[in-house]
């Protein structure tokens, strides 16, 4: 049987099902996150508020490193932040001002099962990425 909106076989269903789970328990047992209630992960990581998102249909997960921002933005503030988005392959950068808070927020394809390194390398990355954004902005107010 065919997926009718992406043409996915059960098969593919499945095998996409089999990899987010499996990431789900290593970033589960890894990091420490807890789960909610919507199938994401969520706790605090590096000095962040980690949450983890999951697409069984892509198959793919999705971090969110987010910390307070409740300094008044500026332009200065706005281009620092349009700077740490052309410097970051990663993932992307943003203020959200209505609720005070910057995010990272980046993207992980799980085509294969997602190993204990892999995690770590990505996380570290990840953080590293988010710090520099954030500073970036702390600097600029």
């Amino acid at each position: 049987m065919k997926d009718t909106i992406f043409n996915l076989t059960d098969d593919e269903i499945l095998h996409h099902h089999i990899h987010v789970d499996n990431a789900r328990s290593l970033i589960q047992a890894q990091l420490g996150l807890g789960a909610e209630e919507d199938g994401t992960l969520s706790g605090y990581y590096g000095g962040f508020y980690l949450i983890v998102g999951f697409s069984h249909l892509h198959p793919l997960m999705v971090f969110s490193f987010c910390r307070p921002f409740t300094s008044k933005a500026t332009v200065n503030t706005y281009r620092a932040l349009n700077r740490a988005n052309i410097s970051s392959i990663l993932g992307s950068h943003s203020l959200n001002l209505d609720i005070g808070c910057y995010c990272f927020r980046a993207t992980h394809w799980l085509f294969e099962d997602l190993s204990s390194i892999q995690l770590q390398r990505f996380m570290d990355r990840c953080l590293a990425d988010a710090q520099k954004g954030y500073c970036a902005l702390l600097r600029k107010e």
